[in-house]
């Protein structure tokens, strides 16, 4: 039973459970260093902030309700990545495209696209990031204007640190757990060769 329950689990401790909270933390982050810090909050951003946390929340719970079906759970997690792509992209956008954290979730974006599938996952995250942006560019709101000179955002730094950081422990949790196997599995070789 155990190992059942711990099985089903699993979408708790998901790498893209884990991108999800580090991406929402990065951009609470953002909004509150570039938009709500200087005093009255804008009612704009404090929105944008309340829709994140209810996309998280919405998505942790939909990914629980699929963790007993395989399949049902690799669709969720292939609707989620390709929304949180094109999510990040509206947030870009919105922001008029500051730089630090244009370039913070672009690389986020990459890493997190080539861990979960390669190229095939690299050109869906992207082809969504550039659709979230076109939709807010086709609204007409961002001032294309990419300010160089901002000052360096230490809370959405901070967060891209995590996220990697983060995302190195795991990788090499799973490469452990892979050679481990793997040398239990040569002991099987080797004891049914020896039958």
């Amino acid at each position: 039973m155990q190992e059942t329950e711990n099985k089903h689990n699993h979408w708790l401790h998901h790498p893209s459970t884990l991108f999800r909270g580090v991406v929402l933390i990065g951009v609470i982050a953002t909004i509150v260093a570039t938009h709500i810090s200087g005093g009255a909050a804008d009612p704009g951003p404090v929105l944008g902030l309340g829709l994140a946390v209810l996309y998280f929340v919405i998505s942790l719970s939909i990914l629980r309700i699929f963790a007993y079906d395989d399949h049902g759970f690799a669709t969720a997690l292939r609707l989620f990545a390709l929304c949180d792509a094109f999510l990040i992209g509206v947030f870009i956008a919105l922001i008029n495209f500051s730089f630090l954290p244009l370039v913070m979730f672009f690389m986020v974006i990459q890493c997190d696209a080539l861990r979960a599938g390669g190229r095939e996952k690299w050109f869906e995250h992207n082809i969504a990031f550039a659709a979230g942006i076109l939709v807010v560019v086709a609204l007409g709101h961002p001032t294309w204007q990419i300010d160089l000179q901002q000052p360096v955002n230490l809370a959405g730094l901070g967060a891209f640190v995590l996220y990697f950081s983060l995302y190195a422990l795991l990788t090499f949790k799973d490469t452990n757990g892979l050679r481990r196997r793997v040398i239990d599995l040569e002991k099987l070789q080797v004891q049914l060769k020896l039958r």
